[in-house]
């Protein structure tokens, strides 16, 4: 009656990959049925829901339930909790309250549960910690680097608990390449650069691009003396991923990573990518660890409501020349790029190449005027941006064809990306580099 199968079909595998016009063109027939919600609720928005039933919704798992409630929630959040209170007696008394807790603080409001009794009812990592940054959501704090305070500490000693847990000889050997992009950041540029210069693991090489900022920020960033610190500036602004390219054209580290110029690094962030590297696994070439996102108010929330600590694509950790030399460099596009670069790592190298961290390393500022917020680039007030849709449809597309030839997958910079870019996500190539 629910429609699941053991063998997900080529739909269920362009809907986990968030494929969801290539599944549109596709047969649903033996399809699971939460995919096929999912697909309708992403393409026809508030029309699907309104004919969950119709859909078949009720004949969902209780978790299959909850997480299509979030993903209405992300435009939709009264539907949402219209849907939640319909079907409260199906999904259970625990899921619920955690859901109606996800979706107040999605929409900024204060919590009605006492979550000191709620923590101790949950195990899993991220919901720990999730319900922890909305207890501190509840405080209300005038001076935001107070709050940012407060809701860093939140975390802290779990990580530095495992942190504790490892000791290797070597470590220090290691040059990390951190890449900054940095436009218009100069608000938060002294914070971001502060916490790497902070990292437990000292050899490292930070190279902050500037991309053309109209603000304070270049000369912030120039008036650290501090050696390690690297500048390149552009003479136009050209994105964020040129600005990574032109970086990594320079690093030294035998590992690079990533740092946006209005984030935060715990202290040992570098250190556990490193120690996760050095582990003995031959086949890993790149890892990835969590963050979670605070608004320019200090409320922590993020686009998909829950778990608030989430995977962190930009926090790739990855050994620098094997995957140059394998994949090349990001395709220089105005967004969107990182996704597509870390899925390309993991189609020429193998599934068995990436491994995950499962703590919050970083933490990100949701700021109103950056790329991912605003209508024209990002999501703002809508589950999807069709040019970023397009091109995550095309990248997909561009992968499969060549699971099996991975060398067709490297891309050099200044080429042209080999299929159709949207005109809203093509940038500058002419940029100067001072």
């Amino acid at each position: 009656m629910n429609g699941f199968n053991k063998r997900p079909t080529e739909y269920d595998e362009a809907i986990e990959a968030e494929l969801y016009y290539t599944a549109k063109s596709m047969s649903k027939k033996g399809s699971s049925l939460f995919n096929r919600i999912k697909h309708d609720i992403m393409l026809y928005g508030r029309r699907a829901t309104c004919r969950l039933d119709r859909l078949g919704y009720q004949y969902l798992s209780k978790d299959s339930k909850v997480n299509i409630i979030y993903l209405v929630a992300e435009s939709f959040p009264e539907q949402a909790l219209d849907i939640l209170s319909r079907y409260e007696k199906t999904i259970g008394k625990s899921r619920s309250r955690i859901a109606k807790i996800a979706i107040e603080n999605h929409t900024g409001k204060k919590c009605a549960f006492n979550l000191e009794e709620v923590c101790k009812k949950n195990n899993t990592i991220e919901d720990r910690a999730s319900l922890s940054l909305v207890k501190e959501n509840q405080v209300d704090v005038n001076d935001f680097d107070e709050k940012f305070l407060n809701l860093v500490k939140i975390t802290n000693l779990e990580i530095k608990k495992q942190a504790s847990e490892y000791k290797m000889e070597g470590l220090e050997d290691l040059l990390v390449s951190i890449i900054v992009p940095a436009r218009n950041v100069g608000k938060y540029i002294d914070r971001c650069l502060q916490s790497l210069l902070n990292q437990v693991h000292k050899n490292i090489e930070i190279i902050v691009v500037d991309d053309f900022s109209e603000d304070d920020t270049l000369k912030k960033i120039k008036s650290y003396a501090d050696r390690r610190i690297r500048v390149i500036t552009h003479d136009c602004q050209s994105g964020p991923y040129i600005a990574r390219n032109n970086a990594l054209s320079v690093a030294k580290g035998t590992f690079f990573t990533f740092l946006d110029g209005d984030d935060y690094a715990h202290p040992e962030r570098i250190r556990l990518h490193l120690l996760k590297h050095c582990s003995g696994d031959e086949k890993l070439i790149c890892t990835m660890s969590q963050w979670f996102r605070i608004n320019e108010g200090g409320h922590v929330s993020d686009r998909k409501v829950w778990p608030l600590v989430r995977l962190n694509i930009g926090s790739m950790f990855a050994l620098r020349e094997e995957v140059i030399s394998k994949i090349g460099f990001f395709h220089e596009i105005m967004h969107g790029a990182d996704n597509e670069y870390f899925h390309r790592i993991k189609t020429a190298f193998g599934k068995e190449s990436i491994d995950k961290i499962r703590l919050p390393l970083t933490y990100a500022t949701r700021r109103n005027d950056s790329l991912t917020a605003s209508r024209e680039f990002g999501y703002s007030g809508r589950f999807d941006n069709p040019d970023r849709r397009i091109y995550w449809e095309s990248w997909y597309s561009w992968h499969r064809r060549h699971r099996d030839t991975p060398d067709m997958l490297k891309y050099e910079k200044g080429m042209n990306v080999p299929f159709y870019i949207p005109n809203g996500m093509k940038v500058n190539k002419q940029s100067g580099i001072a």
